[in-house]
This record gives C-alpha cells, structure tokens and sequence, in this order.
C-alpha cells in the first residue's frame, strides 16, 4: 500500500507539472512572438516619423534652391540673386553652406566666401542623369565642414570615424543660356540630434540611405558615411515599395527589427534598426512577472501535495540517522582507547568504556551513581580544582594534566578533558570527561631530555679537551721553535742550516694546525661575538692580499685585488673576523695552486644591499659530489690532500661560521681542473 501510494502521488504529481509547464511555455511563446511583432510596429512608426522630418527639410531646400533665381539676362560673371545668400542660410539651421555654381561645377558665390572658386565634380549624384537636368539630386557624403576643404567619399574610402561632413544635394536653376546650378550643404547632425532623442543608440540606429544603397547618415558610430549595403537586405525592397518592415542581421552580425521609409519626393530612404535583444528585454521583464506567479503556485501546489509524503521520508530518514548515530557513538565508546566516562548535571557517573576500567582498575557497574572524586590522589589543592570548574561553567570546556589514583592506589598522570553537553533548549544534560594516560610519554620525554643533556655534557667535555691538549701542544712547540731559531742564527754548515729549517717549517705547520684546532673548540665552547666598526673595505681586501703577496711570488702565482661597481667608503663590521675570513681563503687558494693566478674582487651583490667577496682560483679544482661536506669541520675535497698539502679540514668551517656569525653566508663553486671560486656575502650596513 504505501508504494502504491506513493507511485499514484509521483503519476499525479507529474501531470499536474506538466500540464502547467506547458500552458507556461505556449504563454511564453505567445508572447515573445507578440513583443517581436510590437518591435517591428514601432521601427516602422519610427520610420515613417523620421521620413516625414527628412522630406519637409529637403523640401524646404529645394524650395530655397528655387528662390535663388538670377534678376537678368547679363553674363554669369554679373549675375545677381533675388536673395541674399548668407540671409537664406540664416533662415535654414540644416546647411552648412548654400553655393551657386556654374553647369562645369565652378562657384560663382557662396554663403561661405572660401567657397568662391572651387571646382565641384557633379557626376557622383543620385539619381544619375544629365547634370543640367532640373532633378533634385543626393550626392555622396563629403569629408570636411564646407566645400573648400571637402573631398568626396567613396565606398572603398568612406568618411572617417569622428570626422566633420556634409550631404550635397543640387539643383538646376535659370533657363538656356543662364542655366545655373545650386548646391546646398546638408549638415547631418540636425538630422542625427532629432534621430536620437526618439530613439538612443543603446536600443538601435537610424539610417539615411540614397536609394542606390549608398549609406548618407547614421546614429551608430560603426557605419561610416558613404560606405555601401550598411542597412542590410531591406535595401533590395526600395525599389518594389515604400516602406516595409523585416528581421535581418547587419554586418555587424547583430540580429535587428528593420523597417524603412521611402522618401515621397526625394532619392532616399529612413531605415530603422531597433536592437533584437534590446526588444525582447520587455518580453524577458514579462517572462519574470510571470513567472513570479506561475512557479510560486506550481511550487506551492507541489509542496502541499509532497508535504506528507516528505514528513514520513524525513521521520524514517531521521530514525536511521539515529540509529547509525547511536551505532557509532557506542563503537567509538567502546573502542577508543582513552578513558571516557559520562555524568549527570549532579556528577553522578552515568556510563564508562572498557578504557575507563582498564586505566583505573574500577569496573564499569561498580561506579555507576558514583561520583569522579572517588579517582582523587588527594596530591591537587583546593584551588585546582576551583580552577577546573570555574571553565567549565563559563565556558563549557577544561583540558589539564592530573594525577589520579586507581582502585589499587597506585598513581597515574592524565590528560583529563571535560566537556559540558546542553540541549536543544540550552540546557545542560551532561558532563563527558576524557582522560589519556600520559605517564609513559612524559617517561620519554624525560629520557629525550636527559639524552639532549649528556650529548651537550659530552660536546663541551670534547670542545674543552680539544681547546686543553691544544694549549698544552702548542706552549712546547713555541719552544721549540724559539730555540730552533736561536741555533739558525748561530754559525751552521750548509747541512745543519737545512735540517733545521725543516724542522722549524714543520713546528710551523703542527703550530698552525694547532692553531686551527683551537680556534674550532673556542667557537664550540663560547660562541662568536662580533664586534661592529666602521672600516674601509678596499684598504682591508689590499692590506690582506700586501700579507700574501711573497708567498704568491714564491710559487710564481699572479695575486691581484679589484673591485666592481660603486663601492661605499667605510661599512660597518667585524674586521678582525673579515680578516680571519679571507686568510683561509687566500691560504688555500695558494696551498692548491700551482700555476696561474688568484684574484680577490670586492663588490656589492644584485639587489645592492650585501657586501660580495669573492676570491678566485686557476688550482686543481674540487669535485662536485665533494661539495656539498666542504665546510664540515675535520673535512677536505680529497683524502690525499692532507697527505699532499697538509691540513686538518677546519679552516673552512670555521670560515663559514664566523660568515653566519656575521649574518652572511659562505659558498663555494668549483670543477676539477679549473680552479675554484669562494663568494662570501656580508649585509651592507654603512655608518
């Protein structure tokens, strides 16, 4: 029964829809048809208007024209008018110019006195016939404001977009021999200003066409006068009727409602354009009216014949959704594996998971109707637990560390969550509290802690050995050296002198390793502290490159310093450890060259605001999977090159700390074989 119902409610339901949607549409379609109708009515009206405006002012130009008639038989050169030109002109706001000229097109007097003189062609005029015939004829648009500094369109070079022009329109006046001719400036913007305020552009455009298709005048700034088939396929009617009416697109390829006009007298026509989507805007404000009333009763109908059908959907719907609610609250009670208990607004406990009874040893039925108190360590004072409920009431929740006590006595820290649970009403129902058993991960975290301490014990007793033995080392080693220089200032053979000489360099080198060793345990000991002075950063890379100049001599190498770019008289910084910098660079630039050169160029980065240090090398090069350990403490570019060279790896890592130290950065490029380049930047501060 309740599927049989429902089908005959859906099948009722669905003609009742459709029987509505389709009077909709038909009403619709009606409509649209009808509006569409109403738009060509009114292009035609338009039309028709527009015409009648357009053939009472050429009739009064033809009337003018014919005023303008000579006093007596003398020669053309004495002719006289019975009007004053200027005194006509005033009387028709439509002209720009009325002129009198000769049947070869010269002008004899004008209105405008520039125009005295001007040859005219009269050949491209409508309607084509002889020239001194006495029809009333249309010319083609001319570019300019008068006939002396027009020019005539054409369809391939119409009048441009915003420029001045006029309409000629002649007549012949006199008889035999004192045959004249009478051309009259059409200003088109008396008919354009009238056009408009009927109709705006923004709803469609209206045409002057010459009946041979050529475009005269226009509302819309798109068609250029005397371009051709700018109307579109109504000009195919002028000659079959006078006014007719169609829908059509134009070249613009917008669909328009068009309807033109004939003039009754004169060789042209009104066409009227109303835009197509601007006319159906009042079916679509219908169509939205309507609408307003169809859909809210087709909806108001739909909803009361659903509404119980729905009722039973939802209360079924929400019935499962309880129940699937119930299914996964209780798996998620019973599964999880934090303690979560459940109390009454009293503190009376109302439930408790597995969880509960596994962390604190009391069975779920022996503390229903008891209260949490009962898992006190009794270790927390009054004013914890005062801070507890205190967040619980004004703002329903309190999340804390606690020690709680299990059934057995023994003690457990917790992470104890409370949350305070209110009805739809506002009103609160329970208490749901939650506690994680977190004493094996502050075990952990005590072990980390203890591990962190021992490796930082056993880092500073490193860094204090390593600073001890090199004291100890290097207090005989300097003996040694005094007393081996004593004995090379002491009268020696050939022999002798050389083996202490190497001795000496050898106690040099161990002094110089020793050395490096230190410096690394201090910096591992105490830290860098940096000291900021001003100083001249040309006379600091020159004084550097003065100290190492015999040792590049002594192995034939080219050692030079230059600079790049606008450099700043004095930055501020620590010259000591600037100097300590470049002395590794530059020792090892010359222990691993053999050949070439070694250049030190000093100038500021891309961006301007880092010091840039580069120092330069022709030496054996470092490989690229070396690069990335070069600046570990103890590390070289190659095993064998302590065995060559000599050296304990720490120069560069104590470079590149003293570089950050600094608040700079020391990089390294390099290819085996061809040399290697330290670039060492410095943030620019200048005094």
């Amino acid at each position: 029964m309740p599927l049989r119902r429902r089908r005959t409610l859906f099948f009722s339901l669905t003609i009742v829809i459709g029987s509505w949607m389709a009077a909709y549409a038909l009403t619709l379609f009606h409509l649209r048809n009808e509006t569409l109708g109403d738009g060509l009515k009114q292009a035609e009206a338009l039309a028709h208007n527009f015409e009648a405006e357009l053939t009472r002012t050429l009739d009064m130009v033809d009337l003018l024209s014919l005023s303008v008639e000579p006093r007596d038989s003398a020669t053309p050169a004495s002719l006289h008018f019975s009007h004053n030109l200027n005194d006509a002109l005033r009387q028709a706001p439509y002209l720009r110019s009325i002129s009198v000229l000769t049947p070869e097109g010269r002008v004899l007097a004008s209105s405008t006195p520039a125009n005295v003189g001007k040859q005219v062609s009269l050949q491209d005029f409508f309607p084509e016939i002889d020239p001194a015939a006495a029809n009333f004829r249309i010319g083609t648009p001319w570019q300019g404001r008068d006939l002396n500094e027009a020019r005539p369109s054409t369809p391939e070079a119409p009048v441009v977009v915003g420029a001045p022009y006029f309409l000629p329109v002649i007549r012949k006046i006199g008889q035999q021999n004192q045959t004249l001719v009478v051309l009259a400036a059409l200003n088109p913007d008396y008919f354009l200003l009238h056009f408009t305020k009927m109709l705006s552009a923004h709803d469609g455009r209206v045409q002057i066409v010459r009946l041979d298709g050529r475009l005269l005048a226009s509302t819309a700034g798109n068609d250029l006068p005397g371009s051709e088939r700018r109307a579109g396929d109504v000009e195919i009617l002028f000659a079959q009727t006078e006014f007719g009416r169609m829908e059509q697109t134009l070249p613009d390829s917008q669909r328009y409602l068009s309807a033109f006009h004939v003039s009754s007298h004169y060789p042209a026509a009104i066409v009227v354009h109303l835009d197509r989507d601007g006319v159906l805007d009042r079916w679509r404000d219908n169509v939205r009216g309507l609408s307003a009333i169809v859909f809210p009763i087709l909806a108001a109908l739909t909803a009361a014949m659903l509404m119980y059908w729905r009722r039973q959907q939802r209360l079924i719907e929400r019935e499962r959704e309880l129940d699937a609610q119930r299914r996964l609250t209780a798996s998620l009670f019973e599964a999880t594996s934090d303690a979560v208990f459940m109390t009454a607004p009293d503190g009376a406990i109302l439930a408790a998971n597995p969880a509960f009874e596994r962390i604190s040893g009391y069975d779920g039925s022996e503390v229903l109707g008891s209260n949490p108190r009962l898992l006190s360590s009794g270790l927390h004072d009054r004013n914890f637990y005062q801070t507890m409920w205190h967040s619980i009431v004004t703002t329903g929740h309190w999340q804390g560390e606690i020690t709680n006590r299990r059934r057995d006595g023994s003690l457990y820290l917790g992470l104890l969550t409370i949350n305070a649970v209110r009805d739809e009403t506002g009103r609160l129902a329970h208490y749901v509290g939650v506690t994680a058993d977190i004493g094996e991960r502050k075990r952990q975290e005590a072990e980390i802690l203890a591990a962190r301490d021992k490796a930082e014990a056993a880092s500073r007793a490193k860094s204090t050995f390593l600073a001890t033995m090199s004291h100890e080392l290097r207090t005989p080693l300097n003996g040694m050296l005094g007393m081996t220089e004593l004995l090379l200032r002491s009268s020696l053979d050939h022999r002798q002198r050389h083996r202490l000489e190497v001795v000496r360099s050898s106690a040099e080198s161990l002094l110089g390793i020793l050395n490096q060793i230190l410096d690394y345990a201090h910096l591992e000991t105490h830290g860098i502290d940096i000291e900021r002075a001003p100083f001249d950063p040309v006379a600091l890379i020159n004084d550097v490159v003065r100290l190492f100049a015999p040792q590049a001599l002594a192995k034939s190498l080219a050692l030079a310093a230059s600079t790049a770019g606008t450099l700043p008289p004095a930055v501020i910084g620590d010259t000591l450890r600037l100097q300590q910098i470049l002395m590794h660079l530059l020792g090892n630039a010359i222990k691993f060259t053999e050949e070439g050169r070694i250049e030190v160029q000093l100038s500021l980065n891309d961006t301007g605001d880092r010091l840039r240090i580069s120092v330069s090398d022709t030496g054996i090069g470092i490989a690229e999977a070396v690069l990335p350990t070069l600046f570990t403490a103890f590390m070289q570019g190659d095993g064998s090159l302590s065995r060559q060279h000599g050296g304990t790896g720490l120069g560069l890592a104590i470079s590149r700390r003293l570089a950050e130290a600094m608040g700079g950065d020391l990089t390294a490029h390099s290819q085996v074989g061809h040399g290697s380049c330290f670039v060492l930047e410095l943030p620019l501060e200048c005094p």
